[in-house]
């Protein structure tokens, strides 16, 4: 079948160039064999190695062929068509290019502008606001050094079409195989937009040693934030708000075992009982969220798995979660800003809630905190360890002149 194949297909070009010329070849998704199979590396390298002679045939017949375009995730190492007399352009991440695969905000104003215009009347919103609302959830790829932005042409054109923002680009085709990556290799999310990587780890890789990071950024999943010129090293972090909610919703739901709709529903009343300062209802969801989470995955009895739960069952709402906050005086696991609440949350594992509230107040880590003019809400929170759960909670509402008690988990006051 291999040889077939390869013959068919030096045939089909030598052929056509005998009758009409050179040859233009379009090849959309050329490593869709190879990612398909990546948790099975042997079945993964048969198909790399097919692919290579099937693709070989291009560099036998280059004196045939005008031109050649390839789509693609990645750049996989051994396969004929990046090697040879037909050695390809790659178009990545190259400068003159950066805008090409999506609008500007200037394109989108240009040749939408009717159109936007009927959507801000529709929901009754200025066009301003609107524009910044998309922009919010479909802009933010950057695919060169140069600080070029485009929005997502798919998701941008389904909006304009439907009046209403969601997931359409990410409903259009859950990455499995990415997933699948980041549960097998235990892929810890947590901080990951605060990494940076260097140039060459975009260059090509082997099926053996596929960098989730750079994947995240190569299918889209991420996207550059920073370059830093003189360390040749790029920090990667979300696009924008479709991508960080329905990204999150999927590790959520590989984690749990449970349907996306579901995730949906509990992650709607999150939000409503954060707005609502309702932390027994807050906690008692994460709770059930967690108990969901199958016992075989290896939940480590470190704070930090418990910051990385609650960050990324938050980022499914597109709620602003920070963990692990720097301050003058130490560091804040979890910080969440809501636009009238800031929740400043410490989590003990070996200590009690009422322990973990005290030490953000003898550290003072709501004081970076106190000129956004926001309710400031001061959780402490221990970790069960035996149920490898949330346990025990105690909070108080920031007053510049009083720190007020309001709730716990068990009573008016700690039973800590």
């Amino acid at each position: 079948m291999e040889t077939n194949a390869q013959i068919y297909f030096d045939n089909l070009i030598y052929e056509l160039h005998s009758k009409l010329g050179k040859v233009v070849i379009l090849i959309d998704e050329y490593d869709k064999p190879i990612l398909d199979h990546i948790s099975n590396q042997s079945n993964a390298e048969e198909n790399r190695e097919f692919l290579k002679n099937f693709y070989g045939v291009m560099k036998a017949l280059d004196a045939n062929i005008r031109f050649i375009f390839l789509t693609g995730v990645t750049k996989f190492s051994k396969v004929s068509v990046f090697s040879g007399p037909n050695n390809l352009t790659d178009l990545t991440m190259s400068s003159k290019y950066a805008d090409m695969l999506g609008y500007t905000e200037e394109e989108l104003i240009l040749y939408f502008h009717s159109y936007l215009e009927m959507f801000s009347k529709n929901i009754n919103v200025s066009i301003e606001t609107l524009i910044c609302d998309i922009k919010r959830w479909y802009n933010g790829f950057r695919f060169s050094e140069e600080e070029i932005k485009v929005y997502n042409p798919f998701s941008t054109l389904l909006l304009i079409n439907e009046s209403r923002f969601r997931n359409y680009w990410f409903e259009s085709g859950t990455p499995n195989f990415l997933i699948k990556l980041i549960e097998e290799k235990k892929f810890d999310l947590l901080g990951a937009e605060e990494k940076t990587v260097e140039a060459e780890s975009f260059s090509s890789f082997s099926i053996a040693e596929m960098s989730i990071y750079t994947l995240l950024y190569q299918t889209g999943y991420f996207t550059i934030k920073e370059y830093f010129p003189e360390e040749r090293r790029y920090r990667l972090g979300y696009p924008n708000k479709e991508i960080e909610i329905a990204f999150n919703k999927h590790i959520i739901s590989m984690y749990s075992k449970r349907s996306i709709e579901d995730i949906d529903s509990d992650a709607g009343k999150l939000y409503a009982v954060l707005k609502e300062r309702d932390l027994v209802s807050f906690f008692e969801i994460l709770k059930a969220i967690l108990s969901s989470i199958s016992y075989q995955l290896e939940i480590k009895p470190e704070e930090k798995h418990y910051q990385f739960f609650m960050y990324t069952v938050l980022r499914c709402i597109g709620v602003n979660i920070q963990v692990e906050v720097t301050t003058n005086k130490g560091r804040i696991d979890v910080v969440i800003n809501i636009p009238t609440i800031i929740y400043i949350i410490e989590l003990k594992l070996t200590g009690t809630a009422a322990q973990a509230l005290k030490q953000i107040k003898e550290k003072g880590y709501y004081e970076k905190y106190l000129l956004e003019r926001k309710q400031i809400v001061l959780v402490g929170v221990s970790i069960d360890k035996k149920k490898r759960n949330f346990g025990k909670w105690t909070s108080e509402i920031l007053n510049t002149k009083r720190i007020t008690k309001t709730k716990t988990s068990k009573s008016k006051k700690s039973k800590d």
